[in-house]
């Protein structure tokens, strides 16, 4: 679905991505992760034709990306970092603009996800400040539904209920067929979502690996806020740090989908997923044992 092949983009003498080769298959949600300027961002941007690469080919869903991007712009939603519209539009007149006029959607769709993240379609472009913007750009991803969906950094802007908003309407998007590329400066991003992850540092992508092979030989640590139980913890954690009755931390071994299928039932406001050994630093000093 998404095919990359020794794919290398320089700025004059900078090389910012090196020989990246990666597939990633239909109805599979891949993370990559790494520090800021490590070559992510310039990634997507060359999948979305906005950047010319210095060497190598991508493709999407077939279509090449340099010589075919209408037809990927057409089976693409691309939420970037730091999104940006017309300031002369208004946020209904930005999400027609941005879904190719109202194609695909219900007013009653457009109308429960202007609500659920808390925004005017009245305002106008230049009122939105970057966290609206956001909020915008996701809004007209999820109304375009496409079967597949580039993801710079998507939950940098959004509070932690818009995060989780985000998350499920990507997981259902991910259940009904959809690809997702993701790319995040935080592991625990790419960690609570993707099915495969790697790192990328100084334009070098490593090698994928599955979520459970990734985190099998040291487990995870768990911290969520929401309508979850003691007991549901209980039952699948290894050690618990802290049990509120809003708040759960735990460390979690083993396949990753009992614990997901458990919190895509429940009503879950902010989660974060990191390796076990960073979370004994983070238990160690802000958590207690139960």
């Amino acid at each position: 679905m998404i095919v990359i092949e020794n794919l290398t983009k320089k700025f004059d003498d900078q090389v910012v991505l090196n020989q990246v080769n990666l597939h990633v298959e239909k109805g599979i949600a891949f993370g990559i992760y790494g520090k800021k300027e490590s070559g992510k961002t310039t990634l997507l941007r060359v999948l979305m034709h906005f950047l010319y690469p210095t060497e190598g080919r991508c493709s999407i869903a077939g279509f090449d990306c340099n010589t075919q991007e209408d037809e990927v712009h057409k089976r693409v939603a691309y939420i970037p970092e730091n999104p940006q519209f017309y300031d002369h539009l208004s946020v209904a007149e930005n999400i027609r603009f941005g879904t190719d006029g109202n194609k695909g959607y219900t007013a009653q769709e457009k109308k429960a996800l202007l609500e659920s993240f808390a925004l005017d379609p009245k305002a106008m472009g230049w009122e939105l400040s970057r966290r609206e913007k956001s909020k915008l750009a996701t809004v007209i991803a999820l109304l375009r539904k496409p079967p597949i969906f580039l993801l710079d950094s998507p939950f940098t802007n959004l509070a932690p209920m818009e995060r989780a908003m985000l998350i499920r309407h990507l997981h259902a998007a991910k259940k009904a067929g959809a690809t997702l590329l993701m790319t995040s400066s935080y592991e625990e991003d790419v960690l609570s979502f993707c099915d495969e992850v790697a790192l990328m540092e100084q334009g070098i992508l490593g090698e994928p690996k599955e979520i459970t092979a990734f985190m099998d030989h040291q487990g995870v640590f768990v911290k969520v806020f929401g309508d979850l139980t003691h007991k549901e913890v209980a039952q699948l954690a290894y050690r618990i740090t802290v049990s509120t009755d809003h708040e759960k931390q735990f460390f979690y071994r083993g396949d990753l989908a009992p614990l997901l299928a458990l919190l895509s039932q429940k009503n879950i406001q902010s989660l974060e997923i990191v390796s076990a050994e960073q979370g004994n630093l983070y238990a160690d000093h802000f958590g207690g044992q139960v």
